[in-house]
């Protein structure tokens, strides 16, 4: 049997590929949209873990920085944390929070050395060198030795922190810090930093 091509099987031939075409725009549609239902999602979801993860760094990590920055920093917690910044960076390590370099290691600091009489010399013995830890003591440090001594005059020192002087309180120097103090946030609050 030979094909013959008449109008009529032509025709028929055009109405199959036509219905044929017309479901396949139909079903690439519907895929397409699809699709694009599965981004958005994606989208919404990955704006969700973004603002969740926003509110946990907060809570893990900022709030309890800006309170030591507080407590060590005579200045406002945002000019304590952008100045802080030029010199360390805090970062979550697991359940702990680590005072770090610009390089991002760990802040290594030698102890104080001592002086040892060997043979009837005396010999100086370095000190050992530590980790500094996320503290009062260990913010000073780092900074202190950092900065090479630049912000001692910003940093409370473990006696001045609680009292005896320190702003705020009445006593000796405490209305001259007071007035330091006042005259920094008058100036950070220029710069629109309150």
């Amino acid at each position: 049997m030979t094909d013959v091509h008449t109008p009529e099987t032509q025709d028929n031939r055009e109405d199959l590929t036509t219905n044929a075409n017309e479901g396949l725009v139909k079903k690439n549609r519907e895929l397409i949209e699809e699709s694009r239902r599965h981004r958005s999602r994606a989208e919404e979801l990955q704006a969700e873990r973004d603002q969740l993860h926003s509110q946990l760094m907060d809570i893990r990590l900022n709030r309890p920085v800006d309170e030591l920055l507080q407590a060590t920093v005579s200045l406002p917690v945002e000019v304590a944390r952008s100045i802080a910044s030029q010199y360390v960076d805090f970062v979550l390590d697991g359940e702990e929070i680590k005072i770090v370099g610009k390089d991002g290691k760990p802040v290594i600091l030698t102890g104080p050395g001592s002086v040892s009489v060997r043979e009837g010399e005396p010999v100086n013995v370095p000190g050992e060198e530590y980790e500094v830890k996320f503290s009062h003591q260990g913010l000073h440090d780092a900074l202190h030795h950092l900065s090479g001594g630049a912000l001692d005059s910003i940093i409370y020192s473990m006696s001045n922190a609680s009292g005896g002087g320190s702003a705020g309180q009445k006593g000796r120097g405490g209305s001259q810090q007071q007035n330091q103090s006042n005259a920094v946030k008058n100036y950070a609050g220029q710069l629109g930093l309150k």
